[in-house]
């Protein structure tokens, strides 16, 4: 007999605690976004390793990220299906024609969708219209990502590193300042009012809250276009969203757990195969690289302060004193267990 229980996600982890405390393990949860580092190295989940084969034709083009999100030797988690450029940015291609912007949507079939070209275009919207360039959450996270870079990595030893520090972050941050926060291109806005009211060039936006602007607005034509590379790279990197279930502790079938995760990804494998003209998947099949975002993947705490640091990128104030100690405390923590 299947049974479901539903939870919130911020009660989730609590709940699984709970559960595991008192030996009532469910065979499978979601993906939380601390599963990795942070409740894998709370011994909250069972090693597949021996139950699924990372070799096999539906894993291996996942097998990187089966690598990456390993713990401590183990992998606990093997991801069901794995989106590129899970944000992207939307745009009203009638505006852009009226002000003799460029294409960004042609641009980048051409392989010339560039910050350079990102900023003009947001520079010549507002010049014309008000307003900002861009908008929505997570714009540091994705210009990050967009840099092939991320926030947080693994050593060859296991150990986690942060890269916040790095150059590759520095220079997105040093770019975000200098070319979009000083020159008031963007604000911390959500929703559609903006970009339908023509009060803002382009908006951060992620599948759902696309499909949603589609019919609010469905009189305007919105083109799809990634975060742009650095005018100095050849490759388009962006984020890779990993979704799927992992196996509890003390999950009383563990084989049948493992079972329904591989079904799970051989039925998704045949999906994205059908699914080729969407014009999210084309975008998507269009030379991007992505590469993993867990950059709010530990305590709660400690995900604060991430936010407030990657959000500093985007502070018109120079009084933001981001919290990096806690952090550091947060990985040392982590690395002393694994």
């Amino acid at each position: 007999m299947l049974i479901r229980e539903y939870c919130s996600e911020y009660r989730l982890a609590d709940a699984l605690s709970e559960k595991i405390s008192s030996d009532r393990s469910p065979d499978l949860t979601d993906k939380l976004p601390n599963s990795y580092p942070y409740l894998m190295s709370r011994n909250y989940y069972e090693d597949l390793t021996k139950y699924l084969d990372r070799s096999a034709p539906q894993w291996e083009e996942y097998a990187p990220y089966i690598d990456y999100y390993s713990y401590n030797g183990n992998h606990f988690f093997y991801p069901e299906t794995v989106t590129a450029a899970p944000r992207f940015l939307v745009y009203c291609k009638e505006r852009f024609s009226t002000l003799g912007i460029p294409d960004p949507e042609k641009l980048f079939y051409e392989n010339k969708w560039t910050r350079s070209e990102f900023v003009s275009a947001a520079k010549t919207f507002c010049g014309a219209m008000g307003g900002v360039g861009i908008y929505g959450d997570f714009i540091t996270d994705g210009f990050i990502s967009a840099s092939g870079e991320t926030v947080f990595s693994k050593s060859e030893s296991g150990q986690l590193v942060c890269n916040l520090n790095g150059e590759k972050i520095t220079e997105v941050f040093d770019f975000l300042q200098n070319e979009l926060s000083k020159k008031m291109l963007t604000e911390n806005f959500t929703g559609y009012d903006k970009i339908i009211n023509g009060r803002a060039a382009f908006l951060l936006i992620d599948d759902e809250s696309y499909e949603e602007l589609l019919k609010i607005d469905s009189g305007k034509t919105y083109g799809v276009v990634p975060i742009p590379r650095s005018d100095e790279s050849e490759v388009y990197f962006c984020a890779a969203s990993c979704d799927g279930f992992l196996v509890p502790k003390g999950a009383k079938n563990i084989k049948g757990a493992a079972c329904f995760i591989n079904c799970g990804r051989i039925a998704s494998r045949q999906n994205e195969t059908d699914d080729t003209e969407n014009v999210l998947a084309k975008m998507r099949a269009n030379g991007l690289t992505a590469v993993p975002e867990e950059n709010y993947c530990f305590s709660s705490e400690t995900n604060d302060a991430v936010f407030a640091y990657l959000g500093s990128a985007l502070s018109q104030s120079d009084d933001a004193q981001p919290d990096i100690l806690t952090i550091e405390l947060a990985l040392a923590d982590i690395n002393s267990l694994n």
